[in-house]
């Protein structure tokens, strides 16, 4: 038997182990096939925002690199309810997506100078107020001008946008009914991923967007585990609870609590955007000073930057990549 599929099979084993033996190798493999969809979509996108130097393009790169973490697992039968976590997957990336398309039209659509539609209620309309917050404060677009904001702001800002606001709604849509004690495991075990590769990816977008955030980190200027990474652990926490209260509302009609939650969503998510927009922490200030000094300098250079360790090959698109040996 080979190597190959030695590991197949001992992953369908594992998998078994945790949701009966229904389980194939093909159906761990169509769940796994769809996350890296998900990523290459995600790699497409941050390719574009590279070519343009818009500052969007560090959490593509973040929320990619994390993707195919999870598609990796998935395939290994590591989550107990698969189904639900790929359709999670693809929901929640689409949130983030959309609200890129949308604001991009809308800035089209507001830059075209039509006097007929110059209302900007009507202009913004489609894109969802914390991400237009996110986006106006990174400069999303703005590729002609200097970076408005450091890698580390360009990082947090729609990493809180994606979790605290579009998280539980990903979560209520996709599940619809009271959450089962395996959804709550596997959303446990993706804080496990993110908690164990962060310092990692961290590194890696230290490495491809700003060298000097590896010196911050060694001068304990720039924000650890305990400021980012336990406030997005606290988050993703609290938008469980969140995708709960709102499936409550749903499951009993409740439409004016709903929207309560909602809004209570949105102001929660509107305080984090505006304290890492300009925070009161005056060593979190000096390093995102520091970040953006040296990240302006990197843009007139070469940005991104590469090593050659670095260089990393495009993913094959999923539905190209050959299918294992049975």
């Amino acid at each position: 038997m080979s190597t190959m599929q030695e590991m197949v099979k001992g992953a369908v084993s594992k998998a078994r182990n945790y949701f009966g033996n229904d389980v194939s190798e093909s159906r761990l493999m169509a769940k796994e096939r769809k996350v890296n969809e998900v990523a290459h979509n995600l790699q497409i996108e941050r390719e574009k925002y590279e070519r343009a130097k818009d500052m969007r393009a560090v959490f593509t790169y973040k929320y990619e690199r994390m993707t195919v973490i999870v598609a990796k697992d998935l395939g290994q039968g590591d989550f107990k309810d698969p189904i639900a976590l790929t359709d999670l997957d693809k929901k929640f990336a689409k949130y983030y997506l959309d609200a890129c398309q949308a604001y991009d039209n809308a800035k089209m659509s507001a830059a075209s100078g039509d006097q007929a539609n110059n209302d900007p209620a009507v202009i913004w309309k489609d894109v969802p107020q914390v991400w237009k917050a996110v986006f106006d404060a990174i400069g999303a677009g703005e590729t002609a001008s200097p970076p408005k904001v450091s890698v580390l702001q360009a990082l947090i800002l729609p990493m809180i946008a994606h979790i605290v606001h579009d998280l539980p709604l990903a979560i209520a849509d996709t599940l619809m009914n009271e959450p089962s004690q395996a959804n709550a495991d596997d959303f446990d075990r993706i804080n496990e991923l993110m908690g164990g590769r962060f310092n990692e990816i961290q590194r890696q977008i230290s490495l491809r967007y700003n060298w000097l955030l590896i010196l911050l980190d060694g001068a304990a200027l720039f924000f650890d585990e305990h400021i980012i990474f336990q406030t997005i652990r606290q988050e993703r926490s609290n938008a469980w609870r969140d995708a709960t209260r709102l499936l409550h509302a749903r499951y009993n009609n409740d439409q004016e609590k709903y929207e309560r939650i909602r809004e209570s969503i949105i102001r929660r998510t509107l305080v984090y955007i505006a304290f890492y927009r300009a925070p009161s922490i005056w060593w979190l200030r000096l390093a995102f000073w520091l970040d953006h000094l040296a990240l302006r300098l990197f843009m007139m250079l070469k940005w991104p930057i590469t090593t050659s360790h670095q260089k990393e090959q495009p993913q094959t698109p999923p539905e190209e990549r050959p299918a294992l040996a049975a």
